[in-house]
């Protein structure tokens, strides 16, 4: 009986030995290949021993790979295995979600929105229904605009639907309040030829799921004529099938009362009502809003009347200026003066005139056209940054406004650092409270990054350069971020100065932002920077010490990086005392705990 114990101990321990190795060539691997192939070997005979807490830390590793292909696998697999170990699993997964309906809504790009609907299908098919359930309604009121977005690509739109089928099948009964929005839209896409194989696939789903059943023929009176137009004239075999299957599922009309359908056509639409704005009006006269001003603005302790008496009428004069259009040919140095002013005055001087100031001036730069004269905004740019950074903490009622401005302009002026520059000048004045905008911002500073081909790639050196000023108000949003300024980093035809520039900004960033999730997509792509022959010495010196900062924020999870990264420390003679130092306390003890830089401590607890 000894013996048969002692034989199933050792093959438990020589599984559980095997199964680390083959996870250490999952995440650290330089081939995707090889990541990708082992991953697909793991059957579900596998699933009880890597659902164990030691073998999940390196899936959770993974699931950020720089290859899209292994992501979608390692997602489908942990979705699996939060049956084996829900308690752990579970709340990573919820995480998950959380960032890919971030990335269906603040990133810029399409092709990352086809990426993120992808992996949601993915992840609704393989969850635990319970999870699915929780948080469908979140997902669908994040699908649903995007699904009638201008933006939205044939793949995107594939993959969308994809997704509503698939919480269809999960929570059918839920799903029944969301048919009266998607029938209509779906049944102007089957008479798309080039989007009525994905339309008819998810009608089919949603009616099999729903039970919704006849009933669309009366609500929808021209649903029948347009399925049976298909049937006849359709010459793609799996479409007409599709068609034929919907017919099935939709069941029999009643004849007799087809006649009478178009009556119950729905006759009640929303009705759009103006919302009232308030008339601003300046035609007081000037005697009386000196006194309302003075009377705000007076001084206890100051008995000379005449320093808050001269700026008022200077300044009530200037916006008198502003607002007339036929002296636009002044208002550069309108502006100017104001700000001279308002320097003279002090940002604490000039809080009482800003409600006066702001609303004429943001006006104004709302009233230029860009297309006309590009220039014209550009100067209204530098004076708004120029501003800003006298009035400082005080912009913030107008802060909303200005970021509207900067997303409705933003492209359209003359240089593109104009732009960044007042964003510069707001992150400066508000400090930590501009986190709340920063949300609005992603999604242009995405496509930046992304889109910028230029020569010098000015505007995507100017932003790098102020990520490191957002400080840890980028952590809810590094999942974004990461990919891209990666993509950077590996792309041949980035300049060198602007790789380590992207290399620099990770590198001060690591001192306030949670690395270790995105550990596999950031090592890989560092790794790979430093084995190229144009790396010079200091972008080798800025990767290590970014990877310093991603191995001590792993702690003993880096011994899965650590042949990896010594390979090419090696082969180019790298020294990084910081690097051996913590290499020396990782052999020197099997338990390593994790260092995160201290504000991020907080949001980790459940992790740690």
């Amino acid at each position: 009986m000894g013996v048969k114990n002692s034989h199933h101990y050792s093959s438990h321990t020589l599984m559980s030995e095997v199964l680390s190795k083959l996870l250490t060539v999952v995440i650290a691997d330089p081939l995707p290949e090889i990541r990708l192939t082992t991953l697909r070997e793991f059957s579900p005979e596998f699933y009880k021993q890597l659902a164990l807490s030691q073998n999940i830390q390196l899936l959770f590793l993974a699931v950020n790979d720089p290859c899209h292909d292994v992501r979608e696998v390692v997602l489908e697999l942990l979705g699996h295995l939060s049956e084996e170990n829900p308690a752990y699993i579970l709340p990573f997964l919820r995480e998950q979600l959380s960032h890919i309906l971030h990335q269906l809504e603040h990133s810029g790009i399409a092709r990352n929105k086809e990426k993120a609907a992808k992996l949601l299908q993915i992840l609704i098919m393989s969850a635990q229904p319970t999870l699915v359930r929780l948080y469908l309604k979140p997902v669908m009121a994040s699908l649903l605009p995007k699904l009638s977005g201008k933006e939205c690509s044939s793949t995107l739109f594939r993959n969308i639907l994809a997704c509503i089928s698939q919480l269809a099948e999960v929570d059918g009964e839920t799903m029944k309040s969301y048919l009266n929005e998607l029938f209509p839209f779906l049944i102007d896409k089957i008479s798309d030829p080039k989007e009525r194989e994905p339309s008819l696939r998810a009608m089919c789903q949603l009616v099999h799921h729903t039970g919704y059943v006849v009933e669309p023929y009366i609500k929808f009176p021209k649903l029948l004529n347009t399925l049976l137009g298909i049937v006849s004239s359709e010459q793609t075999p799996v479409v007409r099938e599709d068609c034929m299957r919907l017919l099935g599922q939709l069941g029999a009309l009643n004849p007799y009362k087809r006649n009478t359908s178009n009556l119950n056509e729905m006759k009640k639409f929303p009705l759009t009502q103006p919302v009232p704005q308030e008339d601003v009006s300046f035609n007081t006269s000037l005697t009386s809003e000196l006194l309302i001003v003075i009377q705000k603005q007076s001084d206890p302790k100051c008995n000379n009347i005449e320093q808050q008496y001269y700026p008022c009428v200077v300044i009530h004069a200037l916006v008198d200026i502003l607002q007339d259009n036929s002296l636009t040919e002044y208002h550069t140095q309108v502006v100017q003066i104001i700000q001279t002013v308002f320097r003279t005055l002090g940002s604490t001087g000039a809080v009482g005139y800003l409600p006066k100031v702001m609303p004429v001036f943001l006006a104004n730069i709302r009233a230029c056209d860009p297309k006309t004269d590009p220039r014209e905004v550009d100067s209204y740019f530098n004076q708004l940054a120029d501003l800003i950074k006298v009035v400082g903490i005080h912009i913030k009622p107008y802060a909303s406004d200005i970021i509207e401005i900067i997303i409705d302009l933003w492209g359209k002026v003359a240089s593109p650092t104009t732009t960044m520059m007042v964003v510069d000048k707001l992150i400066n004045a508000l400090g930590g409270e501009f986190k709340t905008y920063i949300a609005h911002l992603i999604p242009l500073i995405m496509k930046v990054l992304h889109d910028d081909r230029s020569p010098e790639r000015e505007a995507t050196n100017l932003i790098l350069g102020q990520l490191g000023n957002f400080g840890a108000s980028l952590d809810n949003f590094l999942h974004l971020l990461l990919p891209q300024m990666v993509a950077i980093i590996t792309e041949p035809s980035s300049p060198p100065s602007i790789k380590k520039n992207a290399v620099r900004t990770l590198t001060n960033v690591a001192g306030c932002a949670n690395y270790s999730d995105h550990a596999s997509l950031m090592i890989h792509a560092l790794v790979f920077e430093m084995n190229s022959p144009t790396t010079d010495s200091d972008t080798d010196e800025l990767i290590l010490e970014t990877i310093v900062a991603i191995a001590r924020q792993l702690g003993d999870r880096f011994h899965a990086y650590k042949q990896l990264v010594m390979s090419v420390v090696t082969r180019k003679r790298l020294i990084s005392p910081e690097l051996n130092s913590f290499l020396t306390q990782l052999s020197g003890s099997d338990i390593v705990p994790p260092v995160y830089p201290p504000l991020v401590v907080q949001r980790l607890t459940w992790r740690t």
